[in-house]
């Protein structure tokens, strides 16, 4: 995964490159070697219209909208206020909504604390059809299997129900 896009101190990917995987087996003398020619065959559009609403002592500001024909990221920071629901602030995920209201697939969601009470998330979902005019982001609450835990297995939730 590129992450040069994320505001993260890395070396974007080249155009194009050679992925070389050496792979060693136990017992077997010579590791085996694939190259993978890899080029970027598509220039993703990339929005960074920082975006930012609030309610409840909580904010979100959508700092990147990037568009592909694999995927959509979406570059997100969640703060709270000082006294806020530290529980929720780390469990707190995100969904995406296209025009019609159809959820998109998430792919990936991952998140790191650049403070105490910021968080940035990245969020990878399916690619829109089209590029909408408009999409809603909503927050939802994952609850824990074990309440009684501070980390762990998510409850499975209806679609929709969040």
């Amino acid at each position: 995964m590129d992450s040069s896009n994320l505001g993260i101190s890395t070396k974007p990917f080249p155009d194009q490159f050679v992925l070389t995987l050496i792979i060693g087996l136990e017992g077997i003398d010579e590791p085996f070697i694939l190259q993978i020619p890899a080029r970027r065959v598509t220039e993703n559009i990339i929005d960074t219209p920082g975006i930012r609403v609030q309610a409840d002592g909580w904010s979100l500001t959508l700092q990147k909208l990037e568009y592909s024909p694999l995927t959509t990221r979406l570059s997100l920071t969640l703060e709270q206020e000082a006294d806020g629901n530290r529980r929720a602030f780390e469990l707190t995920d995100f969904e995406v909504m296209d025009e019609q209201g159809q959820v998109l697939e998430s792919t990936h969601q991952s998140g790191f604390l650049s403070s105490d009470r910021s968080r940035n998330v990245d969020l990878l979902t399916e690619p829109f059809g089209k590029h909408p005019n408009m999409l809603t982001i909503r927050a939802y609450y994952n609850e824990l299997k074990d309440p009684g835990k501070s980390m762990g297995c998510s409850k499975q939730i209806a679609q929709g129900t969040r």
